[in-house]
């Protein structure tokens, strides 16, 4: 539900008005169509497996991920002990840090399943790019630049759990999480997804592009508008 009184999101600590927030999402759509046309619409396939496409798919996010690292993804995820998630609508809302044994904790365990070990390590953002492929609205695309601009909410969250058997410096996660819950919690992601689609049934003439983006998951809609802040 959309409320009357919506007017800005929050995004990484900033408050934004929804009008600045359409204006992104919008040029995003047109000016990065490819990202959205050959990255994201990979998203999903079997739930059990990693294609070799997808994980070639991240190169358009600039994964700039070798053929070694490709057939790692894909040898990796074919590994029977691999502690894939149930759900591929897995929602990063529903994983909370202060649950033991939940969801947050499910996400860290295939994360680092897939972030290597000995010779084969595999950064970050690679890992995240390729994870938010299968579960679009469970896994942030944490590279330098989200993780630049979350950083001291990331550093705040990691200190409110920190009694709750949290030990980190930071907690990227969970910072952006709240993010989701708050512009959920007031309308604004409905109310900039509704403006958009407006725009594009008013005879916009990006409007395949537009509508592409508004399919896209709260979390990548709010990744956009991160990635996007001072462009």
């Amino acid at each position: 539900m959309i409320s009357e009184e919506t007017e800005m999101m929050t995004v990484a600590g900033q408050d934004l008005s929804i009008e600045e927030c359409v204006a992104r999402l919008h040029k995003y759509a047109i000016e990065n169509h490819r990202a959205v046309e050959e990255y994201d619409d990979l998203v999903g396939g079997p739930l059990r497996s990693i294609s070799p496409e997808q994980v070639r798919a991240t190169r358009r996010m600039s994964s700039r991920i070798s053929q070694a690292e490709v057939d790692w993804f894909v040898d990796r995820a074919a590994e029977t002990g691999t502690p894939w998630i149930e759900g591929a609508d897995s929602d990063l809302v529903d994983a909370d840090p202060a649950v033991h044994g939940g969801l947050y904790d499910h996400a860290l365990d295939l994360f680092d399943w897939f972030a290597g070990t000995g010779k084969m390590k595999i950064g970050t953002a690679k890992v995240s790019k390729v994870l938010y492929l299968k579960y679009p609205a469970l896994f942030p695309i944490l590279d330098s630049r989200l993780s630049r601009l979350y950083r001291a909410e990331a550093e705040r969250s990691a200190d409110r759990y920190r009694d709750q058997g949290r030990d980190y410096r930071r907690m990227y996660w969970s910072a952006i999480r709240d993010d989701v819950i708050a512009n959920r919690a007031t309308g604004a992601l409905d109310d900039a997804r509704q403006r958009l689609r407006t725009a594009a049934d008013s005879g916009d003439a990006h409007s395949d592009r537009i509508l592409r983006l508004t399919r896209l998951s709260d979390l990548r809609l709010l990744d956009v508008l991160a990635w996007t802040e001072g462009h």
